[in-house]
């Protein structure tokens, strides 16, 4: 178990249950739904819209809570946790349901439901079996936001476009990586350094509102984190390594894509694969600096606090291309 996730247990009751990852899921939901909506007409697609959204919202969170089932030693928290996680996914697997039933929409839809249930237990019992507790909570975050593609295409259409899928996977490696970052950034200190520096302003100051020239210093002791300190922790090198693996991974998918929208122009009309190829052409600069950035750190042992930065930007140039190339 990695040095970070022992810390995170101790702190697991004060820690509260993160709903973000399944906001953000939610908001995959449209994009699926939008990259399939020529396979339905206007009406499903729209009750699919205002549904799917909110029964997805649920089972994302079924995802959230079995993930803290695995980051809680507690038996009394982890029963708790996991109880949760079942009455979530069965909330939002009755709501698809219902509405599958009342707006007469496709039945093979429980398949994705089913499927997506089958999910989140799988990765529960190879993590215990396994002993995967670090790697397999990221992948639950990365899924819970990146599931929400696939989740919102199959509700339109239960076999959807190829692409559908190779949009989904370059999302997760970056959704991926960036996870990576953020617990190398919180095994450094960085985060927490710089809202130690906020605080101890603040209390010299003694002003209860910032005023203009407060926020100019403050401004100045974010940007004073020097990359020219040293990385001693070889487990931060380990998880510079592991998202940097993450990031070729998704330059690599981001190819397929392209690729795979070619194909589906051929036989559906519907893709326009030169669209994604000038989002490709501001994707490919960002998501390189960031791989670089990394490989820099690994190399010199010094920290980079862009790379982060660097990542959810290409995490939005491939939302805005799906929008625009589908």
């Amino acid at each position: 178990m990695s040095p970070l996730n022992r810390k995170r247990k101790k702190n697991i009751r004060n820690s509260g249950i993160p709903i973000k990852p399944s906001i953000k899921g939610i908001i995959l939901v449209f994009f699926g739904l939008y990259m399939t909506r020529f396979s339905v007409g206007m009406g499903i697609f729209q009750t699919n819209l205002y549904f799917g959204m909110i029964s997805y919202f649920f089972l994302a969170m079924a995802g959230v809570f079995a993930r803290l089932f695995l980051q809680t030693d507690n038996q009394k928290d982890s029963i708790k946790a996991a109880i949760m996680s079942l009455i979530m996914y069965i909330v939002g697997f009755m709501l698809t349901v219902f509405i599958m039933a009342i707006f007469n929409l496709n039945i093979f839809i429980l398949i994705s439901l089913i499927s997506l249930g089958v999910l989140w237990l799988f990765l529960v019992l190879y993590a215990k079996s396994q002993d995967k507790h670090d790697i397999i909570s990221k992948i639950f975050l990365c899924l819970v936001f990146t599931m929400g593609l696939l989740y919102g295409a199959s509700l339109n259409q239960v076999i959807f476009p190829i692409y559908v899928v190779a949009f989904f996977l370059t999302l997760f490696f970056l959704q991926l990586s960036r996870e990576y970052i953020k617990e190398f950034n919180e095994l450094e200190g960085i985060i927490k350094e710089k809202k130690h520096r906020i605080r101890r302003i603040r209390n010299k100051l003694s002003f209860k509102k910032t005023s203009g020239a407060v926020k100019k210093i403050v401004k100045e002791n974010l940007n004073n984190k020097s990359v020219k300190t040293r990385i001693n922790n070889s487990y931060s090198k380990d998880i510079l390594k592991k998202s940097l693996i993450s990031q070729i991974l998704a330059i690599l998918l981001s190819g397929l894509i392209l690729l795979t929208l070619y194909i589906s122009l051929i036989f559906e009309s519907r893709t326009t694969p030169l669209m994604f190829l000038w989002h490709i052409i501001v994707y490919l600069p960002i998501i390189g600096l960031a791989s670089f950035l990394t490989k820099s750190c690994i190399s010199k042992c010094k920290i980079s606090k862009r790379i982060g930065l660097l990542l959810s930007l290409s995490i939005l140039i491939i939302l805005n291309a799906a929008l625009f190339s589908t």
